[in-house]
């Protein structure tokens, strides 16, 4: 009778673990790069997934803050399509690796020191509704492919 309770106990965490959702190891890998470009400490994937949604870095009122969408993508894969790294005096240029998240939605990286070209890669992020690059050292022409972003409500 034990062995039965013990076999159905290992099914149902089997059953449990499989249906965890988890980031797409993708966009993993790009924040991991994109943190340590940046020097974001706080942001610790090792431990914990970037789509947990008790992850310090999930709260509305977390920056840097990271959130994600769950519920529509197939085998239980999670999608970045919220990112805020604002006002933390973050510089360098826009690292390559933030144009792989390319189910961003909302994008803050105002009042920053983010210097360089907006990256013509911005074009990839066509779900996106809410762009803030305002307040840093930008510099160059808009690349023109932001016409690709026709969702964009504020910008």
């Amino acid at each position: 009778m034990r062995f039965l309770a013990l076999c159905c106990l290992s099914l149902s965490l089997l059953q449990l673990v499989a249906g965890q959702r988890t980031t797409d190891p993708a966009e993993v890998e790009a924040l991991k790069a994109i943190a340590e470009y940046w020097d974001l400490k706080s942001w610790n994937f090792t431990a914990t997934d970037p789509c947990d949604g008790n992850a310090p870095w999930s709260a509305e009122t977390a920056n840097p803050r990271l959130a994600c969408d769950c519920t529509i993508y197939p085998n239980n894969t999670c999608h970045v399509t919220h990112f805020k790294v604002y006002a933390l005096d973050v510089s360098g240029g826009i690292p390559e690796e933030l144009f792989r998240l390319t189910e961003l939605m909302d994008l803050n990286l105002g009042q920053n020191v983010l210097s360089g070209p907006i990256p013509a890669e911005i074009g990839r992020l066509e779900k996106m509704r809410y762009l803030s690059l305002g307040i840093n050292n930008l510099s160059g022409p808009v690349p023109p492919v932001l016409g690709n972003l026709t969702k964009l409500i504020s910008l």
